[in-house]
C-alpha cells in the first residue's frame, strides 16, 4: 500500500463525495472504497511528447463505472509543471513515485486497486471517454474475482497445493488488459510470492527462479540509474573547471564502490575517461584512457569498437592539434557511452555535412518533424562549439515543445553548457547591460 507521509489533506466523508467526480484525497478515496466495497480507479494523466494530455478523463456519470469504482485522479503536479510545490503537490509526487510514474515526462496510465488498496491492473490509456473502457474494466474485475477465489482456496490448503493456488491467483491477471505484470507482482504481491515460494521448496512452479531473474534485471536497471547519476556528477566536475585527472580519480573511486557491476557496466564507466578527455580536447589523455580500457577488457566488443573506430579518430585529432588545426567536432557532455560513433569527428567534416543536410534535406527526410530537426541542430552546433547557433536552435526547439517534459529536460541540461561555452568565447555574450 502507498506509504503515508506526515500530513493529511481534508478527509472527504462518503456523504459529501459526488458520484462520478474524482476525489481530492487518496486516503479518503481508499476509505470510501472500503465502506462501499468498490475498487479504486487511480488515474495518472500525463504529458505527451509536445503537449499536455487529458489521459483517462475520470469525471463521469456513467452508472456502471460509478457503481464499481471510486475515482481518484492525480493531476499534473508541481514537479511536472515546474511550479513551486505545495504540501498537496508533495503528496501527489510521492503517489506518482510509488506507482513508478516519471516525474519529468509523466505518461497516461491508470491502476485498478481492490478495496484493500492492492493494485490488480495497470492499464494503458488513450484519450477517449471513460465509458469506452467499460469492457476492459469489466474484464479486469473478473480477473480480480478469479484471483480472490484462488487466494481464498489457498487459505485452506498447505504445501505444494497451497503454492499452486497462490500461483493461480497471481496468474489470473497475467493476460488480457493488464500490462507490466511482473512489476505489479514484485511491487505489490511480495507477501504472496514469499508464501508461494516457501510452500514450493523444490521450485516446481519456477517462481523462485523467475524471481531471481527479475531481481537480476532490476539490479541492471538500478545500475543504469546509478550510471546516469555518475554521468551527471562527472559533468559537474568538468563544469567546475577540474582537469582530466580529477575525472579519472572520480571514476576509479566509483568503480571501487561498485565491485558487483557487470563487465559491460564496468567497462563503460572506465571509458568515461575517454569521453572526458575528448571533451577537454586532450587527445593524448584520450589515447591513454582508450589503451587503459582495452587493456582491462581486451576481448569485448566494446574494446574492438574502440580500437577500430575511435582510436583512428583520436590519433587524427591529435596530429591535427599538433599542427595547429583544431576543427574536431566532439561530444560536449559525458554520457558513459564511449562505444558510440558520435564521440569524435576529428576534422568536423561529417558533422558539418550533417548540418547542411538539415538545412537542405534530401527527399527521404522531407517529412521529418521540425522539432527533431532543431534538436539535431543544437547537438551538431554544440559538437562544433558554435554556441550562438546552438542557443538559437535550442530556443526554437523549446518554443516548439513548450510545456512538454522533453523540452524542459533538454533545456535544463543543454542551456548551461551553451551559456558556459558562450562566456568562454565571448565573456559578455548574452548579458544584459545591468549585468555589467
Amino acid at each position: 500500500m502507498f506509504p503515508r507521509i506526515l500530513f493529511a489533506i481534508l478527509l472527504i466523508i462518503s456523504g459529501l463525495a459526488v458520484a462520478g467526480t474524482p476525489m481530492e484525497d487518496f486516503d479518503a478515496a481508499q476509505q470510501l472504497a472500503k465502506r462501499e466495497k468498490k475498487d479504486v480507479l487511480l488515474s495518472f494523466p500525463g504529458v505527451g511528447p509536445w503537449w499536455p494530455t487529458e489521459g483517462f478523463y475520470t469525471e463521469t456519470d456513467d452508472p456502471w463505472i460509478t457503481e464499481h469504482f471510486v475515482l481518484f485522479e492525480v493531476p499534473l503536479n508541481a514537479s511536472a509543471s515546474g511550479e513551486k510545490a505545495t504540501p498537496v503537490d508533495r503528496e501527489l509526487v510521492e503517489l506518482r513515485k510509488w506507482y513508478h510514474q516519471d516525474l519529468d515526462d509523466p505518461s497516461d496510465t491508470f491502476f485498478l486497486l481492490d478495496p484493500s488498496g492492492r493494485p490488480y491492473a495497470e492499464l494503458s490509456v488513450e484519450e477517449q471517454p471513460p465509458d469506452a473502457y467499460i469492457p476492459v474494466l469489466n474484464e479486469a474485475q473478473l480477473r480480480r474475482a478469479n484471483r480472490d477465489a484462488a487466494f481464498e482456496q489457498a487459505c485452506q490448503a498447505k504445501g505444494l497445493k497451497k503454492a499452486r493456488l497462490l500461483n493461480k491467483g497471481l496468474l489470473a491477471f497475467d493476460a488480457g488488459p493488464v500490462w507490466n505484470y511482473d512489476f505489479l507482482v514484485d511491487q505489490y504481491y511480495q507477501d504472496v510470492l514469499a508464501e508461494l515460494i516457501s510452500n514450493d521448496p523444490k521450485d516446481v512452479l519456477s517462481q523462485a527462479e523467475e524471481l531471481e531473474e527479475r531481481k537480476e534485471f532490476a539490479k541492471e536497471m538500478g545500475a543504469t540509474e546509478s550510471l546516469k547519476k555518475l554521468a551527471s556528477d562527472l559533468n559537474r566536475v568538468l563544469e567546475e573547471g577540474s582537469d582530466h585527472a580529477a575525472v579519472s580519480t572520480a571514476i576509479d573511486q566509483y568503480l571501487l564502490r561498485h565491485p558487483d557491476f557487470s563487465v559491460f557496466n564496468r567497462q563503460i564507466v572506465l571509458a568515461g575517461k575517454i569521453e572526458a578527455a575528448v571533451i577537454l580536447r586532450d587527445y593524448a589523455a584520450a589515447q591513454k584512457a582508450l589503451d587503459e580500457v582495452v587493456s582491462a577488457f581486451p576481448d569485448t566488443e566494446l574494446s574492438k569498437n574502440l580500437k577500430s573506430n575511435i582510436l583512428p579518430e583520436i590519433e587524427d585529432a591529435r596530429k591535427r592539434l599538433a599542427a595547429g588545426i583544431d576543427k574536431a567536432a566532439t561530444i560536449y557532455a559525458i554520457r558513459l557511452d564511449s562505444f558510440g560513433g558520435g564521440l569524435l569527428d576529428a576534422d568536423g567534416i561529417e558533422t558539418m555535412e550533417a548540418l547542411k543536410g538539415l538545412d537542405h534535406p534530401p527527399d527521404n527526410m522531407l517529412g521529418r518533424d521540425s522539432i527533431d530537426v532543431e534538436f539535431s541542430k543544437v547537438d551538431l552546433h554544440l559538437r562544433l562549439r558554435n554556441y550562438k547557433e546552438a542557443l538559437n536552435a535550442l530556443d526554437r526547439f523549446v518554443g516548439y515543445g513548450a510545456g512538454s517534459g522533453r523540452a524542459r529536460h533538454e533545456d535544463r541540461e543543454l542551456r548551461p553548457i551553451i551559456l558556459r561555452g558562450l562566456n568562454k568565447k565571448h565573456p559578455n555574450e548574452g548579458k544584459s547591460p545591468r549585468d555589467g
